[in-house]
């Protein structure tokens, strides 16, 4: 009985010895990236959006112009809007975890289209469950003003479709290979 509290006293002080040996050193900051770093990183992350919203907004201008418009028209339209819902939460996720890296200049520009993005998030969660007509009587708010503010900011063109037909290939990932 003793020698089993002996051996949880060492265990707990081993741990505890461990632990404290372990603790983490504090990180540094992130270096903030260049004007030309933050532009690509920023292209990388709003153009799969604007390939979306150029989606939609054909399907719904099918769905508005069909003279019979039937459940086909409206699935393609709310596929469409699901499919920029998902590419606007990943959005999100990486102008948050690339925020603490923005040039400081940058940053209430991208926060600002952060905040629309989070804002067209929450309209097209409700697209699921409505019907053709509300569907169509959607309002979008406009994202023309914080968009072009953040490409001023990042030094980019005004125009965001040439922006993002200039965007260069993202590099191809590198495997690591296992030490042999």
């Amino acid at each position: 009985m003793r020698t089993e509290r002996c051996r949880r006293a060492l265990a707990v002080a081993g741990l505890g010895l461990l632990l404290a040996g372990c603790s983490a050193a504090p990180e540094a900051p992130p270096t903030p990236l260049t004007l030309s770093e933050a532009g690509t990183g920023y292209l990388r992350i709003v153009c799969p959006l604007n390939e979306r919203w150029d989606r939609l907004d054909l399907t719904v201008d099918v769905l508005r112009q069909s003279p019979n418009p039937g459940a086909a028209e409206l699935t393609a339209a709310k596929r469409a809007a699901e499919s920029l819902r998902e590419a606007s939460e990943q959005a999100l996720r990486d102008l948050d975890e690339a925020e603490p890296t923005w040039p400081a200049a940058a940053a209430p520009a991208l926060g600002e289209v952060r905040e629309q993005i989070a804002a067209e998030v929450s309209t097209l969660k409700t697209v699921p469950t409505l019907d053709r007509d509300a569907f169509l009587g959607l309002s979008w708010p406009d994202a023309g003003d914080s968009a072009a503010q953040a490409r001023r900011a990042l030094d980019l063109d005004d125009d965001p479709d040439r922006n993002c037909a200039e965007l260069p290939a993202e590099p191809p990932a590198t495997e690591e290979t296992p030490d042999a």
